[in-house]
């Protein structure tokens, strides 16, 4: 599976200690971005991680900058998922999934990564990453969408 990745993503579930099981592809702003973000949270290590690969984006194309609401790793991502015809992109921020529905680009959250994480018995449950991700990386969810990932784990209360 070829896949591209937003910062986000990888930070957050690196913060947590879970790595990503495929080749991820970055662009060039994005992985300097994730690198300076992850020197701040003590993972520098990932900097030298071999499922991580860095890709330059040619161009960004008019259908990607047109899309509004997008930071530069998230343009660069959908460009570059785009230019390398990815399976996915891995993205959270509500603004990039519109825009890669628009690009019509198959994308993943952290929430779909844990899902399948936990199907493929490599972690052995959803809960306690999500816990760990709002404690150390303070990520959020509504408590709606929480409790349907929970329900997709088997693991409602």
């Amino acid at each position: 599976m070829l896949v591209v990745a937003d910062t986000s993503v990888l930070l957050n579930l690196c913060c947590v200690g879970h790595d990503i099981c495929c080749p991820v592809s970055r662009g060039a702003h994005s992985y300097a971005e994730f690198i300076r973000l992850a020197s701040r949270f003590a993972l520098s290590w990932i900097g030298s991680a071999p499922w991580v690969t860095v890709s330059s984006v040619v161009a960004v194309p008019d259908t990607v900058s047109a899309c509004p609401g997008l930071d530069a790793g998230e343009t660069e991502a959908l460009a570059l998922a785009l230019q390398i015809r990815a399976d996915a992109v891995l993205l959270d921020e509500a603004a990039a999934r519109n825009a890669a529905v628009q690009l019509h680009l198959a994308f993943i959250g952290i929430a779909g990564i844990l899902l399948r994480a936990k199907a493929q018995c490599l972690i052995p449950a959803v809960r306690p990453v999500l816990e760990r991700l709002r404690t150390d990386a303070n990520f959020w969810l509504t408590v709606a969408f929480e409790a349907n990932v929970l329900r997709l784990a088997g693991e409602s209360a």
